[in-house]
């Protein structure tokens, strides 16, 4: 690439990011923020395979793939550690987790130019592409059996919402009950089912 193409990259990268962050939530809520973050690197890892071609068009392309896999990395980590922080722990486990970020940023800062220059540009992608996939078989391999949240959208995904709204965004039965459209007794009723079907699940999979 020209070294004025190289715009044209990171456009691409931040266009996947805006698109991968929009759609985000919904991922999440199908499919389990564990099984979303899984997918968002393994999309970073094709993308840097098909950048280290070096033509311009598969360069672009896989940008944007990275870009896609990228953007939801923040609201599946933000799902996941609200789910594990205890409540009075909550803001310290963020503030730790937004630190990390520019803190690993740092360090691959420092670590890419040593593998640039010691394998090249493309030899450089293939490692951290390695490191991507270590690092997802790594989460497999912790993660717990089973994403209840995920089961229950996939049975009921009202009830997942009421329990998303409710847990996750603290807001009251008749804020709820405003935003998915229906009434506060309704809200309560699958409120008290869902956490049942919930806790039943969870109490399942540990076993």
């Amino acid at each position: 690439m020209a070294p004025a193409e190289v715009g044209y990259f990171v456009t691409a990268a931040y266009l996947g990011s805006m698109i991968g962050t929009a759609t985000a939530g919904g991922w999440v809520e199908r499919f389990g923020p564990i099984r979303v973050s899984q997918v968002g690197m393994l999309l970073c890892g094709c993308g840097l395979a098909i950048a280290a071609s070096g033509a311009l068009f598969a360069v672009l392309v896989g940008a944007l793939l990275i870009g896609l896999g990228y953007g939801p990395a923040t609201p599946a980590s933000s799902v996941i550690l609200a789910r594990a922080a205890p409540p009075g722990m909550l803001a310290l486990t963020f503030s730790i987790k937004q630190t990390g970020v520019p803190l690993g940023t740092a360090i691959a800062g420092a670590a890419v130019p040593i593998l640039v220059l010691g394998l090249g540009w493309q030899g450089a992608k293939v490692d951290t592409r390695l490191q991507k996939a270590a690092n997802q078989a790594i989460r497999q391999v912790l993660k717990s059996p089973g994403d209840p949240e995920a089961a229950l959208a996939a049975i009921d995904p009202r009830k997942c919402q009421i329990v998303e709204l409710r847990y996750f965004g603290g807001l009251s039965v008749d804020e709820t009950a405003e935003v998915v459209g229906v009434s506060s007794v309704t809200v309560m009723r699958e409120w008290r089912s869902a956490k049942g079907w919930l806790l039943r699940a969870i109490s399942k999979s540990e076993q």
